[in-house]
This record gives structure tokens, sequence and C-alpha cells, in this order.
């Protein structure tokens, strides 16, 4: 035996993942398939395709729970789940990503709109004339893929949409196919987590709340926005509004639950969000709406189930039964799923609750569930929580309106001293209530009058320092200003941007909106001489301070009304700007406080009257962000004497901030060529999406640009590698902004991007045929249901509809009339299936135009949150 080999005899060998148990890869797969990095799934993955032990153990726990991260992912996951079904077994979980799909993708709005809706304005869609969009335009349907992947795997039991974000409400339609799939296997739907996805309107006893519309007819409408089948729980949501009943698709009760008024009876509500207008003097959305008009909108019935908040609510288990609070329905998989211990005790707790006076054990007990409530003050919060049987410990998201807005107030200016003093009563009384007990569960809160709105004053201070102890775990605020610079109103957030342990936990996001003053705008020469701050923590120099603000969201709506330019600067504190990974700025400029305002414990947000007459900040372009993931600016407020001077190639690219780990910006300023563009993609080295607004060279240039960026066959040799979505808007320099300058070829929101970004709905079909299930059962089509037909097609080829009034009487007949599923007018059948506008390359590459009705100033209308990252305020 030689030397090395008497020296390692006796030694342990080293680990390695081929040789350990089944039991601990799969509790390493399944741990890191919960992780928040969306790169360590990935890599799991790369890893167990390199040997067959890991990707044995580790395979199996990453099929359970499938996220689909965009909308090409659709196709590609049918194949491998049609080709394996040994892999379709294990699936148990759906889940939509949030960079799933953008508004942009949505090339088939008018099949999910008004043109598809039987009366208008209704909510529910009609399966009798989408057929009327094409042979296949029902199969690129959202909810279609859903129930397609849904039945190839026959132990999927979930469908969320939470990590997606924002999903418009309209791309519901076809949810009863997918409902079908999931009641007969009891499984569950989850709506996004911010916004409202309305599935079905219910009938709800209103409360005894002074509503003029409860007290004339005893019922208000709710939508059901998540369904288990599994536990017979619902969530309700009232805050839809009746304008937005033509962008919805609404499914009936009896279509989403069939059974009558007795199944219904057996079902529990869980989550509710609440949106209380009678506790803040705006007005109901349903007032003076008669019963046929609710019916003919939403799909309900008098004989329809009326469900009751006190008598149907889920309450939780006795004590003896749990010791820690049971899960809410929306936010762990542990409801959906559970344990069948847990099951049983909730189905007993429901015969409890059922067996006795529902109305008194409503009142006595706890019940389960979060609340999620919008009203006026916090006084009426309270209100509204005690009126409806909620404990203040399950709100989690609190949103006190702004009825003494501009908007509101209107020639009511005068009362406005008045009315704001008097508001501020019944805010230090709730305070004074939210101190002795703080509301600990709210992560989410939106603030407005009257701490924004007036004159400011020392009690401003005040009154947020004491919110902030009220609600120690916001970790989300959004302000809501008005009588104020938005520079004076971000003096007072420190006791939430820097909220110290002994309180709560420090703010992660924040995000201003300025509104319109009434009484113009005010104004604080120098900071209170009599306030004193709260503790607060202590901030980095020169890096980032670990827990503390990771997005900014400013938006300045009344920069243009007459104020100084000073006010629109915001200084920050470089401790908490290194720390940001999200900014988005709107109608004011960013800077970095110098280091004379930059101290440990100096303020988060310096206002820039400190600054002497020598001293200047230290402005985006000198910076180097390197958490910094996405980023909208306005050029104007960042390059000198822009309206005079014309942009060179490299002037926007050189006043960017460094950000070498930057996935998305936007950004506002005129470009005038391809090279403009060229450098500013050069100085992102990993952005995945941008969108520049605006560009001024003709489609050639267009052309050019795109075969510059995506051309090249290897994506690795491209000069951006990662870019996937990138949206130009054309406003070429010899087209002027009047009359009909949108018919114009080269004017409009372009779209490019081979692999993502010029993917639509249009383009991806579910396989085999498709019979859409109605939406409202027992619906009988008529003539008039047809759409009309018209004269000879733009294009030429043929005639717009003849003949279709047989249809009524027989649904097997081809339709003869079409309806285009992107503009909504009537056209030849050569026509209809031509969505958008398709530009192509000299070397093949596809560049797509979107359709537009308000005009290229509104291109934002058309990035998602999700994807791009952005608060849109």
């Amino acid at each position: 035996m030689d030397t090395v080999t008497k020296q390692h005899a006796g030694q342990v060998p080293q680990p390695h993942l081929e040789g350990m148990p089944d039991s601990i890869l799969e509790d390493i797969a399944r741990i890191v398939h919960c992780s928040a990095n969306r790169h360590a799934t990935t890599n799991l993955h790369a890893l167990a395709l390199t040997s067959p032990t890991i990707a044995h153990a580790v395979i199996p726990i990453l099929y359970q729970r499938l996220e689909i991260p965009n909308l090409p992912a659709l196709p590609l996951l049918s194949r491998t789940l049609t080709s394996c079904p040994t892999l379709a077994k294990h699936v148990k979980v759906i889940s939509l990503g949030q960079t799933f799909i953008d508004w942009s993708q949505v090339d088939i709005k008018h099949l999910m709109t008004n043109e598809n809706k039987t009366i208008i304005p209704a909510a529910y869609p009609s399966a009798f004339r989408s057929r009327f969009f094409g042979e296949h335009s029902v199969r690129s349907l959202v909810m279609m893929w859903l129930t397609h992947l849904v039945e190839l795997c026959p132990n999927m039991v979930g469908v969320s949409l939470r990590n997606a974000q924002e999903v418009p409400g309209y791309l519901a339609h076809g949810f009863a196919n997918l409902a079908a799939v999931l009641r007969a296997r009891k499984g569950w739907f989850e709506p996004p987590a911010r916004g409202i996805f309305p599935l079905a309107a219910v009938r709800v006893k209103a409360q005894a709340s002074g509503n003029r519309h409860a007290a004339a007819h005893k019922t208000v409408p709710m939508f059901i926005t998540a369904v288990d089948y599994g536990r017979k729980q619902i969530d309700l949501d009232n805050g839809v509004e009746p304008a937005d009943f033509e962008i919805l698709n609404l499914q009936s009760i009896n279509t989403l639950i069939p059974g009558g008024q007795k199944e219904h009876g057996s079902w529990w509500i869980r989550n509710v969000v609440i949106r209380d207008a009678s506790d803040c003097g705006m007005r109901d959305n349903w007032e003076g709406m008669s019963s046929m008009t609710l019916s003919a909108c939403l799909g309900m019935h008098s004989d329809d189930h009326v469900f009751d908040l006190d008598k149907q609510r889920v309450l939780l288990p006795p004590l003896s039964w749990v010791s820690t609070p049971a899960p809410t329905a929306a936010t762990t998989p542990a409801v959906k799923g559970g344990s069948k211990k847990s099951r049983n005790a909730s189905n007993a707790s429901k015969s409890a609750s059922s067996s006795t006076n529902a109305s008194s054990t409503a009142m006595a007990a706890k019940f389960a569930g979060t609340i999620n409530l919008m009203c006026g003050g916090l006084q009426d919060a309270y209100s509204v929580l005690g009126r409806r049987g909620f404990a203040d410990s399950q709100c989690t998201h609190l949103n006190l309106m702004n009825p003494l807005s501009a908007e509101a107030l209107g020639a009511y200016a005068s009362r406005y001293p008045m009315l704001i003093n008097h508001q501020i009563q019944a805010t230090l009384t709730g305070l004074a209530r939210a101190l002795a007990n703080p509301w600990a569960h709210v992560t989410v809160m939106n603030l407005g009058s009257p701490l924004f709105t007036g004159p400011a004053e020392t009690r401003t201070f005040d009154l947020v320092a004491r919110f902030a102890q009220g609600f120690p775990n916001v970790t989300t605020l959004t302000m809501h200003i008005c009588d104020i610079s938005m520079m004076d109103a971000l003096l007072t957030v420190d006791p939430f941007v820097r909220r110290t342990p002994d309180i709560g936990r420090p703010l992660k996001v924040l995000k201003v909106l300025r509104s319109n003053a009434i009484n113009g705008i005010a104004q604080w020469a120098d900071l209170p001489t009599k306030y004193s701050p709260p503790p607060r923590t202590q901030l980095c120099m020169t890096r980032p301070t670990f827990g503390h603000l990771q997005e900014l969201a400013l938006n300045d709506r009344a920069k243009w009304s007459g104020h100084g330019r000073q006010d629109n600067i915001v200084m920050i504190h470089p401790g908490l700007m290194h720390s940001l990974k999200h900014i988005n700025i709107r109608a004011a400029r960013l800077v970095v406080a110098p280091p004379r305002l930059a101290k440990p414990n100096s303020m988060s947000f310096p206002s820039a009257r400190l600054l002497r007459p020598n001293e200047r900040p230290l402005y985006l372009a000198h910076t180097t962000l390197r958490n910094l993931e996405t980023l909208h600016m306005c050029a104007n407020d960042e390059i000198p004497n822009l309206r005079t001077a014309r942009l060179t190639d490299a002037m926007f690219a050189n006043v960017l901030p460094t950000c070498p780990n930057l996935e998305s910006l936007v950004g506002d300023v005129i470009l005038h060529s391809v090279q403009s563009v060229l450098n500013v993609v050069a100085k992102f080295p990993k952005v995945r999406n941008l969108a520049l607004a605006y560009f001024t060279a003709d489609r050639t240039a267009l052309k050019q640009l795109a075969d510059k960026l995506f051309a090249h066959p290897i994506r690795a040799l491209r000069p951006a590698p990662h870019l996937s979505r990138m949206v130009l808007v054309g406003m070429p320099e010899t087209v002027t902004m009047s009359g009909d300058y949108m018919q114009h070829p080269d004017v409009g929101v372009f779209v490019m991007g081979p692999e993502v970004g010029t993917v639509f709905l249009s383009d991806l079909r579910v396989p085999g045929n498709i019979k859409l299930v109605p939406a409202v059962a027992g619906f009988t089509a008529h003539d008039d249901h047809v759409p009309r037909d018209g004269k000879r097609c733009l294009c030429g080829k043929g005639v717009m509809g003849v003949e279709y009034a047989a249809m009524a009487d027989n649904e097997d007949l081809v339709p003869e009339t079409w309806i285009h599923p992107m503009v909504g007018k009537v056209v030849c059948k050569a026509c209809v299936g031509w969505v958008a506008e398709k530009v192509v390359t000299k070397h093949g590459v596809v560049i797509r135009k979107l359709e537009q009705s308000s005009g290229v100033a509104e291109f934002m209308e058309f990035m998602s949150e999700g994807v791009w990252r952005l608060c849109l305020l």
C-alpha cells in the first residue's frame, strides 16, 4: 500500500448527492422549490438531468407544483405532460408565474369584452357569440389552456393565480370549463394577489349600515373570487364597479356551483373584501339599480340563495383542537389540501355552528379567514368591523380612502378646513384605540386625508408616527397627498421607513401619489422646530442597509399645475438608495443626499431646501445601484435644456445610473437614431424588458434595430442576450399630433422580441376541439344576438356576414358573420384570423404593432405590473 493510500485509508469519504438517501434528496427539493429565488428551481432541475439517481428523487417533487413563467411555456408543458404521463401523475397544483403575461400579448381582447356580450352592459359572456370570432379563437383563452392542463394531470386539484399578481378580470372567460373539472375532483381555485378577479355574482344579506340600497333591497351583490370545492368555501369581494361590467366575464352561481339554494346554503365564506361606501360619504355602487338590471347584468335572480356573512362564515376550531390560528384560504396551501385531522376539525366546527342559533354563535365565536377593508377613516374601520362581526386581528389590508380630495370636494372648497379638522379629531379617536391594541396583522395600508391634505403642520408628523405605532407590521404603504409638496410629505415617513425593532418592521414598499391641490401648495420653510422625531434605525452611508426599503414609486400628477420645479426634487439617503430593487419615478426627480445630510441618523428623505448655496446632491447618472432590478424614469427631469437641445446618441444612456443587474427599464425620452437605442441596451447587460418612448425614426430604422438586436440565431451572441421584450413608441418627426395622426403607418406602439415578446394569445391554441360551457345556464340565443352584417370587407375578398338568421335554430351551422377578435369589427371569414399587424424584417425578425384606442401617449396601459415590476399609480 503506497503512502497516499495509507493516509486516506481511515478517512470517511466525502458525502455526495448521489449517495444520499431519497428522503434527504426529497427534502432538499422541497426546500429549494419553495425558495423565493426564481433561479433555484431551474438549477436543481438542471442538476437532476445529470444523474438518474438525483432525478428519480427530485423531479417528482418539482412537478408537484408547476409554475408557468410565460405564454410560450403553455404548449411546451402540454407536450411534456402528454408524452410523459408518469410525470403528469405527480402534478398537484399548477400556478401562473409573475411574468406569465403582458397586456401587450392579449390580442383577442374583444373576444373577452363588449363584443362577446349578449346584453350591453353585461358581465357574463355568451358562448353562442364566441363562435363568431373565428373557428380557433376560443382555443386561445387562458382558461381553456388551464382546463387542458388540468385534464392532462389526473391528480391535479389546485389552480393558483396568486403569483401572477394582478390579472385583468376579462381573462376569466371560459372559467366554467375549468370549474367543471375542478368540481369533479373537489379541487380549488386561487385568485391573483392584487386587484379583483371575479368569478360569479351572488346575493348577500345587507348589513344594518344605513345603506339606502340595502334598506330598499335587503341584499347587495358581492363577487366570488376564490372557490374550494373540497371544503365548500368561497371568498367574497364587493369592490367591483358597475362601470367594469363590460370587461368582466362572470359565470352564473348555478353554473359555478350547481344544486340551487339547498346546495348554496351549505357553503361557507372565508375571506372577505369590503368596500364600505356608506361610512365615507361616497356614492353606493348599487344605488338605484333595479333587480331586473342586476339580473340582466350580473346573471343573478330573485330566487337565488342569499348568502349571510353572519351565518355562513367559517369559524375557527375550538382552542382544544388547535393551538395556533388557522391558516387563511387565500394565503397558504394548507387550507386547500389540509390534513385529514384538520379537515375533520373544520367540518366539526361547521356542524356545531349550523346546529345552534347561527346569529348568536357568529357573534360569540371567532371567525376564520381575513378581511381586506376599504372605508373612510380609522374610526369608520372600527365601525365596519364591529357591525360585520370581524376582529381587527383578521384585517390584513386597510385602505383608508380619501373622500376629501379635490375631485370629491369640487364646489365645497370653502368648507375644506372645517371638514379636515373634523376628520383629524375622528382620526385621533381611532388612533387612541389602535395604540392601546395595535393592528398587528395589517401589512398593506393606504393613507390619505387628513394626513397629507391641507397645510402641513407639526401634527402631521405626530399623526404619521402614531399610525406607525398602531400598525407595527405595515410593510407596504401608499400615500395620497394633495395640498402639500411631495418633498415635504416625504419628511413625515421616517416612523414607517425607519421603524425600530421594538415597535415593528421597517417599510419595504413606499408609493406616493400626489393629486392637484385645492387651496394651493403649502410648503415648509424649514422643519418644524417643536417636533421631536421618534427613534429610528441607523442607515449605512455607502452601502445597502439590510431589511429596509426595496421599492419606491413616486407619481406627481400635479407637477404641471403651476408649482415650482424644486418641489419635484426628492432627495433620498444613500443607505436607502442602495437598498432599492424597484424605482418608478414619474414627474419627479430623484437625487441622492450629500454627505452632510447622509449621516447614519439623518432623515430618509431630507428636504432639498436644506441644501446650502454651493452644495449639490448626487445625481443618478453618477451612481452605481447593484441591487436595482427595475427602473422607470423621465429624461425631461434628468437632461438639462431638453426642450431646446437635440439629444445626441449617447445623451440618454449617460444620464442613467449604472445598474449591472437591471432587468426592466422604462424611459420617457425622445430618441432619434438606432444607435441611441443600442447605447441604452449596451449599458445594461442583463436587461430583459425595455420600453422607450418616443422613437422618431421611420419603419426602416425600426427594422434595422430589430435585426441588430434579435437577428442572430445564437442568442448568446446578440448585443443583449437576455432581452426578450422591447416596446418602442413610434412617432416620426414628420408627423404632428393632430387629427388622425394615429392612422400613419409609422405611428404606434411596436413590440419586438422573438422568444417571448411577440408571442401573443392568438398564436397559442389548445390541442383538439373545444366546446365552451355557457356561463349562464339555460341561456337561449336569439337572432338579435348575432352581430350585424355589413358591406364588403376592407380586404376586398368577401362580404361581411350574410344569411345568418337560421343560426338561432341550428347551432351546428357554420357562422357566416365574423368578428375581428382584436378590433371588434365585423369582417369576412378570410380576415377573422388576422389579429395584429406584423412587420417582418430582412432577416426574419417579427415586429408586432399593437392596436390602440387612446393614442400613443398611454403606451404604459400595455404593461403589466408582474412582467415590468412597475407600480402604476
